[in-house]
């Protein structure tokens, strides 16, 4: 599979997650991409499970979630913190997403 497709795939990924659009997520998988597309960064160091947790998005994360993404993966934040999805859903006083995501496990990490 080339590069350009899976980048391709990842940018509309993170884009209907950002939305909110649970249909278009599901339609951005398939199945030798799942594992993969569940757990990668884009360019700015952002994950599908980040910009829904960001926006509330509780479906997208549930989502996410059965398919294989790492609740605890790492980004650098914009202040050069630390984050993961449970910090991104907090400081945005989306604590459905919280809830959903400690109850599956997540962890408040610290370091990178």
């Amino acid at each position: 599979m080339s590069d350009y497709f899976f980048e391709s795939r990842l940018n509309q990924l993170l884009q209907n997650s950002i939305q909110g659009n649970l249909q278009r997520v599901k339609s951005c998988f398939q199945k030798n991409l799942v594992n993969e597309l569940s757990s990668s960064f884009d360019n700015n160091g952002l994950s599908a499970l980040h910009v829904a947790s960001l926006g509330g998005h509780l479906d997208i994360v549930q989502y996410l979630h059965r398919n294989g993404a790492n609740l605890n993966l790492l980004i650098r934040s914009r202040t050069g913190h630390p984050q993961n999805a449970i910090w991104a859903a907090v400081s945005n006083v989306k604590f459905s997403v919280a809830m959903f995501l400690l109850f599956k496990g997540a962890e408040f990490h610290t370091s990178l």
